[in-house]
Formats: C-alpha cells, sequence, structure tokens
C-alpha cells in the first residue's frame, strides 16, 4: 500500500470526494519521489487551484490545468496559519484555512487557501508549518 492510499484513508470523504480525480496523478508523483521524501499529507488547494502534496521538502502544487508548481521549503522564509472559522455561533462546520506564505526572495506573499473540508485545511495547515520548521532545523540551524 501506499503513503497515498493511507492517507486517502484518513481523509474526510468531503475531500477525498473532491481529490479523487487527482488520485493517478498523486500515485505517479509518489512514485517518482526521491526516497528521502516521502508524501506527508495531500489537501486541496486554492491560489494555485488544485491538489497540494506536502513533503518533508517542499509543497507540490498538481494544478487543475494539469501543470505543476513546486515550492521548496528552501525558498520560504516563514509560514503562518490563519485558521478558518467555525460556522454558526461555533457550532457548524469550519471555513477554509489560509497558509500565508514569505518567500527569501523577497517576493510578495501568497495567500493559500487550503482544504475543501475546513477541518482537513486545518490539519493540513499545520501539518505544512511543522514539516517547513523541521526542514529549516535541519538546513538552516
Amino acid at each position: 500500500m501506499q503513503q497515498i492510499d493511507r492517507i486517502f484513508e484518513q481523509m474526510p470523504p468531503k475531500e477525498k470526494t473532491f481529490l479523487a480525480s487527482d488520485r493517478n496523478r498523486l500515485a505517479a508523483l509518489e512514485t517518482n519521489l526521491p526516497p528521502d521524501e516521502p508524501i506527508v499529507l495531500v489537501t486541496r488547494s486554492g491560489f494555485p487551484f488544485g491538489t497540494m502534496v506536502v513533503t518533508q521538502k517542499r509543497l507540490i502544487v498538481l494544478l487543475q490545468d494539469g501543470g505543476t508548481r513546486v515550492i521548496s521549503f528552501s525558498e520560504i522564509t516563514s509560514l503562518s496559519l490563519i485558521e478558518g472559522s467555525k460556522k454558526l455561533m461555533g457550532l457548524g462546520s469550519r471555513g477554509s484555512s489560509t497558509l500565508v506564505t514569505r518567500y527569501r526572495n523577497g517576493a510578495s506573499n501568497d495567500n493559500i487557501s487550503l482544504g475543501h473540508d475546513g477541518e482537513w485545511g486545518l490539519l493540513a495547515g499545520r501539518e505544512i508549518i511543522a514539516s517547513h520548521e523541521r526542514y529549516s532545523t535541519r538546513h538552516f540551524g
């Protein structure tokens, strides 16, 4: 069983349904990743629109138009997460969270919407930040 299959088993139905069309692309990507770069998590992203793959070294977005955008953790100075709010006075579902990405080269910040399912997007945002922190600790010390 591939890691992508295990991730899909953990996903809420709403997120899984939304990402199902990219399942083959995700499996192919996982096969082509270096052995020291396993997939940590997968989520839907907006701006750029597509399926975001989180690894220990980078974010890989499989774009809706068939392309790919890669953001290496080495290019990022910091990440912060704006958590999606609960609807209906805190009792309803959670809205999408936003990942604010700041780059080393001074490029303008990216505000990336995470997850079709609000709770999964929040989990993804927290995992992205944790993965970036682990990467930065190893490489920038």
